[in-house]
């Protein structure tokens, strides 16, 4: 949908990707997919027997759109269930407030259970250090966004929660998560259909990096590469040629005028690396669609 709409493809979410291509083969099943997009007027796009349509944002609020446009895609499409991906996004809230039939929720990150976890157990004292007076505008900066942006998103998420007739889950985190949020709620275990690519590829000594080690974000403080990093001078008393790949853009090579390069987790990781010692050790892969990771993971 975002090529025919010329808006930029991103390779996150891809799991809905496979879902939808395989929920729209079954001959009993009608699909439409709703999302909140960088568009100006409501889209809507058939593909593959599939109707999308693209909702614009509500005023200033990226990730919420208009009860007439929610009101629009009901009219259209009139469907027997509405099935939310995700449970912090504002558009979510907007379309099953509008909708009064059965209301399915999938959880994915629920960001009520991860906020004890929100900065990775970096302790305060860390952003202060007098050979980088940055790291304390890092921490400011983080401080910022968890009080402002993120806190406010929690009690949104619970009322996404309270509205559900039924939860999809996949782990005893979620089944936890949904029993203390939506008690209301039926909750199904529902295993996710990964992408093909990673199918396709299989784990084998004779064609892995010996003592590589990989890890999948190092976006956020809440996937915890630094301690991965911190790590590495322990595992290289042992293993000297022991390598750390950690996916995303690399920090180093940031625009010096980059905001996440200046204040952001990155400006605490690469201050880690260096402090560490091991920069010689750690490599970061860039953006990776779904073959680049598959691949990496092998």
């Amino acid at each position: 949908m975002a090529e025919k709409l010329g808006l930029p493809i991103t390779p996150f979410g891809g799991w809905l990707s496979t879902t939808t291509q395989n929920l729209a083969k079954q001959s009993d099943v009608e699909l439409a997919i709703a999302m909140r997009a960088e568009v100006t007027d409501l889209s809507s796009v058939e593909h593959e027997g599939v109707r999308y349509y693209a909702l614009p944002r509500r005023g200033l609020n990226r990730y919420d759109t208009s009860d007439s446009a929610a009101d629009h895609v009901f009219s259209c499409f009139r469907p027997d269930l509405l099935h939310v991906e995700g449970t912090e996004m504002a558009y979510a809230r907007r379309l099953l407030s509008r909708w009064s039939g059965p209301k399915v929720v999938s959880l994915q990150g629920v960001i009520n259970g991860y906020r004890p976890y929100q900065f990775g157990r970096i302790e305060s004292g860390e952003w202060v250090d007098c050979k980088s007076p940055g790291l304390l505008f890092t921490g400011l900066a983080l401080w910022v966004n968890d009080r402002f942006r993120f806190r406010p998103r929690l009690a949104g998420e619970r009322q996404t929660l309270a509205m559900a007739s039924d939860i999809l889950g996949r782990t005893l985190w979620d089944r936890a998560q949904a029993s203390w949020l939506a008690p209301q709620a039926n909750y199904h275990h529902c295993p996710r259909i990964l992408r093909e690519p990673f199918y396709q590829y299989k784990w084998t000594a004779e064609r892995c990096e010996p003592f590589s080690i990989f890890v999948g974000n190092g976006a956020s403080a809440l996937k915890g590469a630094h301690f991965a990093v911190r790590a590495l001078p322990l595992l290289q008393r042992h293993f000297p040629k022991v390598k750390l790949y950690i996916a995303g853009r690399d920090p180093f090579r940031l625009s010096r005028l980059s905001a996440q390069r200046a204040i952001g987790y990155s400006r605490y990781l690469t201050t880690l690396i260096r402090s560490q010692g091991v920069e010689a050790a750690v490599s970061f892969t860039g953006q990776l669609d779904a073959q680049a990771m598959a691949d990496r993971m092998r």
